[in-house]
């Protein structure tokens, strides 16, 4: 049993493989369908609400089609594979854009091969624990006040403090609520490589991966030598993170591949109930180290510079992250900071490849929808600018791929604005669950599904 879902209106699609993009149709339902169509097939198309984020007014719409009932048998639902990737920009092949570097990522390219990949994504905040409470809860940060970053010291979720959060379903807690088996892994709420920052809610799932290390959900993380990220010719003051160089060691070494490695191990177990699984990649937040091999791929005479103006700021705010610029330059270095965050983004493809490839290898792909994003993006320079916390596009343009078997047209791309706060919506629609009871989510279609 199917109902469906409406689908975007006056959508702009970019038709894979010819890139061709159709021109925007404004009051023209005919054109609408054909749009909408070209990213979710043979699907009626409804109505696209727009509304303003925190950090940049976007357009609130995800295109979905027909999808199970919520009346479905629990057993007929899909899968779900959730995966979460931490200060991903767009320099990666299916958002590649003129002047900017470009990282090697096939596995990226085959996932958008399988489903639909969104052009025009937007984060709901340029700040990991803004963005992720907002992504998990489905509410707005202009609504509960959390705009900035936490480091508590006790591991556990401080937002749950938010009179409007203390009691909010979150997105793994609804699929648990409604049958499935609800696992985690990495970073999927705010937390770090390092101290015991970490903002997940154990209660929310039935199983997260404990490292047993003492490092948190996330395992601990080998450093590249001293010499390689601080060698005593360098000079100036900089974060004691904010560092990059080839580690030695060997992929299964790194703190990410040991958490998809425990992620592939609940792919490969039997299941008398649908699968929820959240992956979380650390990589390519800083400190940008990853084994050589990575840094092979990217030979420093053929690094090239984002664009850059050297009077970008007179018009602008000054952001604070000046100092931060003028230590890469000064020391030289920003094309092997270039070079790092490359290498680190196509290592981080590479876990997504492992993933990919149990999907394929356990035969889930016709039964399991995957959605892939980032958090927010990454400035590496421009505008003298270093990670993120700003209101350009920089920061907020993230990757976002769904591939619903059955549902998404494969290769199928669309610029359409949209916003990471609508997942939680979309991600139970496209499961066929009902809306959580006292929860309103903020990021929802804006007319009822239509009925046949």
């Amino acid at each position: 049993m199917t109902c469906p879902i409406p689908a975007i209106h006056d959508a702009a699609v970019d038709h894979h493989p010819n890139h061709h993009r159709s021109p925007r149709h404004h009051g023209c339902p005919g054109h609408s369908d054909q749009a909408a169509r070209a990213v979710f097939p043979d699907r009626t198309t409804a109505g696209a609400r727009f509304g303003g984020t925190l950090l940049l007014a976007v357009a609130l719409a995800l295109a979905v089609g027909l999808v199970p009932c919520a009346a479905a048998e629990t057993s007929d639902r899909p899968n779900v594979l959730f995966i979460a990737v931490d200060d991903m920009n767009d320099w990666i092949g299916p958002l590649a854009r003129d002047g900017n570097p470009l990282a090697k990522t096939p596995h990226l390219d085959r996932l958008a091969e399988w489903g639909a990949t969104f052009t025009n994504a937007h984060t709901p905040a340029a700040a990991c624990h803004p963005a992720r409470v907002a992504i998990m809860t489905g509410i707005h940060p202009a609504t509960t006040g959390i705009t900035t970053n936490v480091f508590n010291p006790q591991p556990g979720p401080s937002w749950r403090e938010h009179p409007r959060l203390a009691n909010a379903v979150t997105l793994s807690q609804h699929f648990r609520d409604h049958g499935y088996f609800v696992v985690g892994a990495g970073k999927i709420y705010h937390c770090l490589q390092w101290g015991p920052y970490d903002e997940n809610d154990p209660d929310t799932w039935d199983l997260y991966f404990e490292p047993g290390d003492g490092s948190g959900p996330i395992p601990h993380q080998i450093r590249a030598p001293e010499e390689v990220y601080n060698p005593p010719e360098f000079f100036g003051k900089r974060y004691g993170y904010f560092a990059w160089g080839p580690i030695d060691a060997a992929d299964h070494e790194m703190s990410d591949a040991k958490v998809v490695d425990w992620a592939v191990e609940q792919l490969r177990k039997p299941r008398d109930r649908p699968l929820f699984l959240g992956v979380g990649i650390f990589r390519p937040h800083m400190p940008w180290e990853v084994p050589a091999h990575y840094f092979d791929m990217y030979p420093l005479d053929e690094i090239e510079l984002p664009p850059y103006r050297e009077d970008d700021l007179l018009d602008s705010w000054i952001h604070g992250r000046r100092g931060w610029h003028q230590f890469v330059v000064q020391n030289d270095q920003w094309k092997h900071v270039v070079q790092s965050y490359l290498a680190s983004i196509t290592f981080a493809d590479a876990q997504v490849g492992r993933l990919l490839d149990a999907i394929e290898a356990e035969g889930l792909r016709d039964d399991t929808i995957i959605v892939l994003w980032s958090d927010h993006g990454m400035h590496i320079g421009e505008k003298d600018n270093w990670e993120k916390f700003t209101v350009w596009e920089r920061s907020t343009r993230v990757p976002l791929f769904i591939a619903a078997p059955g549902v998404s047209e494969p290769g199928s791309r669309s610029s359409r604005p949209v916003n990471l706060l609508d997942l939680y919506k979309t991600l139970i629609d496209l499961a066929g669950l009902p809306q959580p009871r006292d929860h309103k989510l903020e990021g929802e279609f804006s007319l009822p599904r239509n009925k046949r």
